[in-house]
C-alpha cells in the first residue's frame, strides 16, 4: 500500500484523500440518519405504547364507574335490572384489566388489577345472591317470611288479648257488690252500662267465633239474671249474701275469658317489634338480644296462661317461627355486610393502580 502510494503523484494524493473524506463524511451522515430514524421508531413505538396504557387505564376507570353507580342504584332500590348493569360493566373491567395484564408491563398493575377486578365481580354476584335470598322487596325472601311469621303470630295473639274486657268484667262485679252494700240504684245502672260495654267489646274483639258467641250467650243471661237479683236488693229482700244465678254466670264469664286470655301478651309482641325495628334501622346487634329476651318472656307468658294444652302450643310454634326467620335475617345481613366491605377494599385498592 505504502509502494502503491509512494508512486502517486501529489495531486493524486490530495484527489484520493479528500475522496476518503467525503467517504467518512457520507458515512457518518448514513449513521446519523439511521440513529434518528431509530430514535424515531422507539419513540412512536413508545408513545403508542403509552397512549394505548392510558386508553386501557381510561376504559378500566369509566367501567369501574359504572359498575359502582349501578351497585349503589341496586343497593338502593334492590331491582334486578341493575344487577345485570353492574355484571356487564364488571365484565369488561375484567376483560380490560387482562388484556392489560397481557401486554409488556414493567411495573405490572395489570396482573394486580385483573385480580381485583375478579374479587370485585364475584363479591357483588355474591352480594346479589345473599339480597335474592334475603328478599329485594318486604313480601319476597327472608323478609317476606319474616313477615309472614310475626303478622300471624299477631294475628293469633289477637284472640288471647281480653285484658280489657276483663277489667271490666270484674267492674261489673266490684258494682254487684257495691249494690248489695249501698242498695242504691245507681249502682244498678252503672252495671248496666258496663254490660252494655262488655257487650260492645266482645263484638268488636278478635275472638274465634265460638268464643265470642259464648261469650254473648252467657253475658245475656248474666244481665237477666242481674235484673232479678237488683229488683230483690231493692226492695230489701233476702239475698243470700250475694249468692245466686247472676253470680254463677258471672264466673262462668269470668272462666271463658280465662281460658281466652295471655296476661301482657299484645303489648309484649308490640314491644318485641319494636326493638325488631329497632335492629332494622340501626343494625346493632344489641337489640338482637332484646328481642330474644322479650320472645323468652312471652314463651313464658304462655306457658302460665290458663289457655288450652293446644292453643299454648300453637302459639309457642309461631313464636319458634318468627325467632328463627328473625334470626335467619340477622345471619344473612351480617353476610350482606362482610361481602359489601370486601367488595368496597377491591374497588378502592384498583383505583390508585
Amino acid at each position: 500500500m505504502n509502494r502503491i502510494v509512494g508512486q502517486l503523484r501529489i495531486g493524486e494524493k490530495i484527489g484520493l484523500g479528500f475522496a476518503l473524506v467525503g467517504i467518512l463524511y457520507l458515512a457518518a451522515i448514513w449513521q446519523y440518519h439511521q440513529g434518528q430514524n431509530a430514535l424515531i421508531r422507539d419513540y412512536g413505538q413508545l408513545h403508542s405504547s403509552f397512549v394505548t396504557r392510558v386508553n386501557q387505564a381510561f376504559a378500566i376507570q369509566t367501567h369501574l364507574h359504572q359498575a359502582r353507580l349501578a351497585e349503589g342504584d341496586f343497593l338502593l332500590h334492590r331491582r334486578e335490572a341493575d344487577i345485570n348493569r353492574v355484571e356487564e360493566q364488571a365484565r369488561l373491567l375484567l376483560e380490560e384489566t387482562r388484556r392489560l395484564a397481557a401486554a409488556p408491563d414493567p411495573a405490572g398493575p395489570g396482573k394486580a388489577m385483573g385480580q381485583l377486578a375478579a374479587t370485585y365481580q364475584q363479591d357483588f354476584l355474591d352480594i346479589a345472591e345473599a339480597w335474592i335470598i334475603k328478599g329485594l322487596d318486604e313480601d319476597s325472601g327472608l323478609q317476606g317470611a319474616f313477615r309472614r311469621s310475626i303478622h300471624e303470630l299477631q294475628q293469633r295473639s289477637r284472640n288471647f288479648n281480653a285484658g280489657e274486657l276483663y277489667v271490666t268484667l270484674l267492674q261489673m262485679r266490684r258494682g254487684e257488690k257495691d249494690l248489695l252494700l249501698r242498695g242504691e240504684e245507681e249502682y244498678v245502672a252503672r252495671v248496666q252500662t258496663l254490660i252494655e260495654q262488655f257487650r260492645h267489646l266482645v263484638q268488636e274483639a278478635e275472638f274465634y267465633p265460638e268464643v265470642r258467641q259464648a261469650l254473648l250467650d252467657e253475658l245475656a243471661v248474666y244481665a237477666t239474671t242481674f235484673q232479678d237479683y237488683a229488683r230483690g236488693v231493692l226492695a230489701g229482700d233476702e239475698i243470700a249474701g250475694g249468692k245466686g244465678p247472676f253470680r254463677d254466670s258471672g264466673h262462668r264469664l269470668e272462666a271463658i275469658l280465662s281460658a281466652h286470655y295471655v296476661p301482657g301478651l299484645e303489648t309484649a309482641i308490640l314491644e318485641m317489634r319494636r326493638r325488631e325495628k329497632d335492629y332494622l334501622l340501626r343494625g346493632d346487634h344489641a337489640y338482637i338480644r332484646q328481642v330474644q329476651d322479650i320472645a323468652a318472656l312471652i314463651r313464658g307468658q304462655i306457658g302460665t296462661a290458663a289457655i288450652a294444652a293446644e292453643d299454648q302450643a300453637q302459639l309457642g310454634a309461631l313464636l319458634a317461627n318468627y325467632e328463627r326467620d328473625f334470626l335467619a335475617l340477622v345471619a344473612q345481613n351480617d353476610l350482606i355486610a362482610g361481602l359489601t366491605l370486601g367488595m368496597d377494599k377491591a374497588a378502592r385498592d384498583m383505583e390508585p393502580l
